[in-house]
């Protein structure tokens, strides 16, 4: 199996790193990544967490593509299952020191 990893400038991708930046949406992502596609009571379940905190951390790490679901059908309904979509090493790399791009702030 080939990973996949994602390279983000950001400056650019400011989603992405805030997606990053809590320890419930890593744990997702780490789950995932090690366990494979689940749904969402089952990573509530491993991770010791309520299902409505699950599914709101769920949806900021799929808008921000670092996550895709799909809905399958249930004995009961239906289930949202996730997968992620990148390699849960990450690595920031940022410019080499004199090489700062300097913005000005918006008034």
């Amino acid at each position: 199996m080939s990973s996949k990893y994602l390279v983000v400038d950001p400056e650019e991708r400011q989603d992405i790193i805030k997606s990053l930046a809590s320890a419930v949406r890593v744990s997702i992502l780490k789950l995932l990544g090690a366990e494979g596609p689940k749904n969402v009571n089952q990573i509530a379940a491993t991770l010791g967490l309520p299902q409505s905190t699950v599914s709101s951390n769920l949806q900021m790490l799929e808008d921000a593509g670092l996550v895709s679901t799909r809905t399958q059908r249930a004995r009961k309904g239906s289930q949202k299952i996730c997968e992620s979509t990148f390699s849960v090493s990450t690595a920031v790399r940022f410019p080499a020191r004199g090489q700062h791009k300097i913005r000005p702030v918006p008034a």
